[in-house]
C-alpha cells in the first residue's frame, strides 16, 4: 500500500507539472498569434515572387515589371492598395546593414539596423501614417541612384533623441566607402521578425526606394476592403497573366501567415496538451485503483465499522481523507516541480507571465479529478452490507 501510495503521489505530481507546462505553451502560442505587430494585418494579403532570366538583368526592367504587378493587384475588385517590399512584417526581417550618422563616422558610432526596399505605396497598404515628412515618389522608386530614406521612430529616437531627423544624413558603410542617404520621413515602429524573435537590430528600420536594392526576390502586399481570402485566387491569376515565367508562391492572408510562422509553437502546445491530458487520466486512474484496492482489502474492517454503528458517509469521509493525503502530497511535490518548469519556460517562451493564478487554475481541475476518482469507490464502500462483509474470508 505504501508503494502504491508513493506511485500515486508521483503520478499526481507529474500530472501537475505537465499541466503547468502545457498551460504555458498554449498561453505562449495564443500570445504569439494575437501579438500586436504595430499595424492592422487583418485585411492584408501577401505573395512572394522572383524574377529570373536575362530579361531582368537591368534594375530598371525589374522595377518596371514589379510596378506593373503592383498596378495589377491594386486594380483587383475588392483591393484598395498594393505595394512591393523586400520583407514581410511579422515574417522576416530586412537586410542587415550598419549605419553611421553624418559627422559621426567612426566604427564605434555604427549601429546595426535592417533595411527594407519598397515601393511608395507600402505605408498605405500597412496603414502606417507618416509621423514626419513624406514617402518616396515614383521617380525615386525607379532610380537606383536615389539618395533618400525613410526611417522608423525607434531609429529616429536612437540617432537624434529629442530632435527632428528630417534632412539629416545617414550612411551605409560598404567597405571603405559610405553611401549617404537623406532622411525624408519617419513612420511608426512595426515588427518585421517573426513574433518572439525580435532583436535590438530588428527594431531599427530604414526604408529605401526599390531601385537602390533592385532585388529579384520581392514580396507583394495587397490591402482588401473586405476579406483578403477572397483575393487569393484573383491575385494569383492577375500576377500569372503578367508572364508565364513569373513564379508566384506562398500566396496567403496574414492570418494564414501567422499560423504558418507559429506552427512550431502550435505543434509543441498540442503535444504538451496531449501529454498533460494523458497524465491527468493516469493520475485519476492511479487514485481510483489505489482506493478500490484499499476498499477490497479492508472490506471486513469496513463491515465491522458499519456493524458497530458507523454511517456510510463516515466511511466515505475516511476514504476521502486518505485520498486527500495522497493527492495533497502529489500537489505539493508537483507545485515544486511546476515552479521550476515555469521559471525555465518563462525564459524561452513569448508573452507569458508566471503568477499564482497559473498554479491555482491547474491545481483546481486536478483536485476535482482526484475527488471524483476517490468518490466512486468510496461510495461503493459505503453501501457494503456489514453481514456480507463479515462473512467474507
Amino acid at each position: 500500500q505504501r508503494l502504491q501510495a508513493t506511485l500515486a503521489v508521483v503520478q499526481v505530481a507529474l500530472c501537475f507539472a505537465l499541466l503547468i507546462g502545457a498551460n504555458l505553451m498554449v498561453r505562449s502560442f495564443i500570445a504569439m498569434h494575437t501579438a500586436d505587430l504595430g499595424f492592422d494585418d487583418r485585411p492584408l494579403l501577401s505573395a512572394r515572387s522572383y524574377l529570373a532570366g536575362d530579361a531582368f538583368d537591368d534594375v530598371r526592367a525589374r522595377a518596371a515589371f514589379y510596378n506593373r504587378a503592383v498596378a495589377a493587384l491594386a486594380a483587383l475588385p475588392g483591393a484598395t492598395a498594393a505595394a512591393m517590399t523586400t520583407a514581410i512584417p511579422g515574417d522576416d526581417g530586412g537586410s542587415t546593414q550598419r549605419v553611421v550618422v553624418d559627422g559621426r563616422t567612426t566604427e564605434n558610432d555604427e549601429i546595426a539596423i535592417q533595411s527594407v526596399a519598397m515601393s511608395p505605396q507600402l505605408f498605405d497598404v500597412l496603414g502606417l501614417p507618416l509621423i514626419e515628412g513624406r514617402t518616396f515618389t515614383a521617380t525615386e522608386t525607379q532610380n537606383s541612384a536615389a539618395d533618400v530614406a525613410v526611417i522608423n521612430q525607434g531609429l529616429a529616437r536612437r540617432l537624434w533623441p529629442g530632435d527632428s531627423p528630417l534632412n539629416r544624413r545617414i550612411g551605409f558603410r560598404g567597405g571603405r566607402d559610405i553611401n549617404w542617404f537623406r532622411v525624408i520621413g519617419v513612420v511608426p515602429d512595426i515588427h518585421y521578425e517573426e513574433v518572439g524573435e525580435e532583436t535590438e537590430q530588428s527594431r531599427l528600420s530604414v526604408y529605401l526606394p526599390y531601385a537602390t536594392s533592385g532585388s529579384r526576390s520581392m514580396a507583394l502586399l495587397v490591402r482588401a476592403s473586405g476579406s483578403p481570402a477572397a483575393l487569393v485566387e484573383p491575385a494569383r491569376a492577375a500576377l500569372q497573366r503578367l508572364g508565364a515565367a513569373f513564379p508566384i508562391y506562398r500566396v496567403m492572408t496574414f492570418a494564414e501567415l501567422r499560423r504558418f510562422t507559429t506552427r512550431e509553437q502550435a505543434f509543441l502546445g498540442n503535444i504538451m496538451g496531449m501529454f498533460a491530458l494523458m497524465a491527468l487520466f493516469l493520475a485519476c486512474l492511479g487514485i481510483y485503483a489505489l482506493i478500490s484496492y484499499s476498499v477490497g482489502r479492508r472490506a471486513r474492517e469496513i463491515g465491522v465499522r458499519l456493524a458497530l454503528g458507523a454511517r456510510p458517509r463516515d466511511v466515505v469521509s475516511m476514504l476521502l481523507r486518505e485520498s486527500a493525503k495522497v493527492g495533497g502530497a502529489g500537489l505539493v511535490l508537483g507545485l515544486t516541480m511546476g515552479v521550476l518548469i515555469a521559471r525555465a519556460l518563462a525564459r524561452v517562451l513569448y508573452g507569458i507571465q508566471v503568477d499564482a493564478w497559473l498554479f491555482i487554475s491547474m491545481a483546481l481541475p486536478l483536485t476535482l479529478a482526484i475527488v471524483f476518482a476517490t468518490w466512486w469507490p468510496a461510495r461503493r464502500a459505503g453501501k457494503v452490507e456489514p453481514t456480507a462483509a463479515l462473512r467474507d474470508d
